[in-house]
């Protein structure tokens, strides 16, 4: 007991020691392709009715979502407000959004779709081709802005309405609450008035039971062993899509919703 005592006694004696506080990237991962948002697809692809068909269109993979990436789009007053499409994880703009996006332009609106996490050196997952929104999510985060303000720009719009799927949530929600998407304090000042998302992966993803294993070693100190294999395989925005990744962490902090 004497033998605890001392010890405790010594513990709070010692000067407590301040973790950092974690911090918002600013620059982009030097392994994320940065293309210029008027760059990043080639033509349009044809409709199809879902998703499977979309995926299994090898030819236009890389195109533009039927209807999608007009640049010479002006909106109109009954539809003022351009609509982009994120994509998620292991993905392209085609494959989820090719009936969508259809759907959209042929009811007058402008719409548009980018692409986010163009690996430079491809992970294994990342071979594949049409696999894209594989790298690190802050850089997404940081795309999404470069090309709403793109956008903005080119079309006149005030606001754009934004889109997401799985992955995309939790980038599009980054975007929104440290790339400047949203303005708490005056909302009539957000560049995004409208945000849905679909099956979205706000608060991570066990990623089918595998993550918890992962997380699991995170919590015995083992991150600098398990997260570069993960990453090899997966790509980094693998580790971000975790429950307890900085990522998630800081958005939830954050909030699942913005003014």
């Amino acid at each position: 007991l004497r033998i605890l005592a001392l010890a405790a006694a010594t513990m709070a004696a010692l000067p407590a020691v301040a973790q950092a506080a974690p911090q918002v990237p600013s620059t982009p991962s030097d392994n994320v392709v940065i293309q210029a948002p008027q760059d990043q697809t080639k033509g349009e692809g044809k409709e199809v009715s879902n998703y499977l068909e979309a995926m299994l269109n090898s030819e236009d993979v890389e195109k533009a979502p039927p209807g999608a990436n007009d640049w010479n789009c002006k909106p109109t007053k009954a539809h003022p407000r351009p609509v982009l499409l994120v994509h998620g994880y292991a993905s392209v703009p085609y494959t989820p959004w090719t009936k969508i996006s259809a759907t959209l332009k042929s009811n007058g609106f402008c719409v548009f779709a980018p692409t986010y996490g163009k690996e430079r050196n491809k992970s294994l997952a990342g071979m594949v081709p049409g696999f894209n929104g594989m790298d690190d999510a802050w850089t997404a985060a940081m795309e999404i802005r470069d090309y709403v303000d793109a956008v903005l720009a080119k079309t006149g719009a005030k606001q754009v309405d934004l889109v997401s799927w799985s992955q995309g949530g939790l980038v599009v929600q980054t975007y929104l609450h440290f790339y400047g998407g949203a303005n708490p304090q005056n909302p009539a000042k957000n560049k995004v008035r409208n945000f849905v998302s679909l099956a979205g992966a706000h608060h991570g993803t066990d990623l089918s039971g595998i993550g918890n294993v992962i997380v699991a070693m995170h919590k015995m100190g083992l991150n600098e062993m398990i997260d570069p294999v993960v990453a090899k395989l997966g790509g980094l925005a693998t580790i971000g899509l975790l429950p307890d990744s900085e990522i998630v962490r800081m958005n939830t902090q954050a909030g699942d919703t913005v003014p």
